[in-house]
């Protein structure tokens, strides 16, 4: 058993900007779900924020998080400074053991 990290950043649009290991489906407006390749052995600790907003102005309540999150995958949700589901920019980090054999 050893542990693994799986880190990438997602662009507003879904797309993998950076980061390898696993695949993202945008589902709708600011919600994205995040596919491991490999399952971790148990629920992961996932952190994750919003980046590349563009300018200075963006608000510090501008978020994401991750409502749903088992040892296969992760859902996102990123959104504006009033708490409602807006497409964003984000980056993540998970990590948690796995099987070596896999």
């Amino acid at each position: 058993m050893s542990t693994t990290t799986i880190y990438g950043t997602i662009g507003k649009d879904g797309n993998i900007i950076s980061g390898s290991g696993f695949e993202v489906t945008k589902q709708q407006t600011g919600q994205f779900t995040i596919d491991f390749e490999q399952n971790f052995n148990d629920i992961p600790a996932i952190v994750g924020s919003q980046n590349g907003y563009g300018n200075l102005d963006e608000n510090t309540m501008d978020n994401v998080v991750f409502p749903f999150l088992s040892a296969g995958s992760a859902t996102a949700i990123t959104g504006d400074a009033s708490g409602h589901p807006s497409s964003r920019q984000f980056s993540f980090i998970a990590m948690g053991e796995v099987d070596d054999d896999e």
